[in-house]
């Protein structure tokens, strides 16, 4: 490695150096000095990597969710009790009533399931769908090349000119 003076007492110091031995003084990094990031190829590439990883586990979030709707929508509810009218005594009565509730309990948990499947298909579906549109805004990134104006090369620019005395 090279040596590099120090900033502040001008003693001899390693290239790689952080500080200077002698007095202490912060040694400024060499790439940072001349004006180069320490490694925008790395930093570019691990943000894509980061953000394709990202994408690919929002669509695996959406086919889990998707698939976990169609596993709902398959579970039965239960079995209920049919709705018979039986006698007109008091523990006849008691009967009708427990078959009704356990049918509304029924229809309920229906309710429940249908919404519930149908709630985990739309989410998963466009989980999927806005994960593949970013991973293809991922791949082809837009550039914009700017041509600057120049009086000699538009002809109908008739902006006024301000000229300072």
């Amino acid at each position: 490695m090279g040596m590099i003076s120090c900033p502040k007492c001008g003693s001899e110091i390693e290239e790689g150096a952080s500080v200077c031995p002698n007095c202490g003084c912060p040694v400024p990094n060499k790439d940072i000095t001349e004006g180069k990031s320490p490694s925008p190829v790395n930093q570019v590439n691990s943000t894509t990597s980061l953000k394709k990883i990202g994408n690919i586990g929002g669509i695996i979030s959406g086919i889990i969710s998707v698939s976990y709707a169609f596993v709902i929508k398959g579970m039965d509810v239960g079995s209920h009790e049919q709705y018979v009218t039986y006698g007109g005594d008091a523990y006849t009565g008691i009967q009708n009533a427990s078959a009704q509730a356990a049918n509304n309990i029924q229809d309920l948990a229906y309710i429940v399931r249908d919404g519930l499947f149908a709630f985990l298909l739309v989410f998963g579906i466009a989980l999927i769908c806005f994960f593949v549109t970013q991973m293809e805004d991922n791949k082809a990134p837009v550039t914009e090349t700017v041509v600057p104006k120049t009086p000699a090369a538009t002809s109908e620019d008739t902006s006024p000119v301000i000229k300072d005395n």
